[in-house]
């Protein structure tokens, strides 16, 4: 009986010991969030790739033809987003910035 009074506090122990809550932040420059996509112009029509920082956005770009970002990438203080411009063929691009950077 004294075995089993033993057993049942130290396995008490042990499970109370290891519930103990993760207090831990994730890094600081994890915490801003980065959408790729398209926003258009309702007076014009025109279809201009953006990339959102925290709800900010940031047009890609002077192109007069229709761009659409569809993926984003940060390294660092860069940002990459990759997407198409259609000038009657469809051309993939990269974006480094707000700049292209690949055609």
């Amino acid at each position: 009986m004294k075995i089993q009074i033993i057993l049942v506090i130290l396995c008490s122990a042990i499970l109370t010991a290891s519930c103990k809550k993760d207090k831990t932040q994730p890094p600081a420059d994890l915490t801003d969030v980065f959408v790729a996509g398209t926003e258009t112009d309702n007076a014009t029509g025109k279809e201009t790739s953006t990339v959102w920082k925290n709800g900010v956005i940031n047009s890609q770009g002077t192109s007069t033809n229709h761009t659409y970002a569809r993926a984003v990438y940060v390294n660092g203080s860069d940002v990459y987003s990759t997407g198409y411009e259609n000038d009657g063929m469809w051309k993939w691009k990269v974006w480094k910035n707000g700049t292209v950077l690949y055609t």
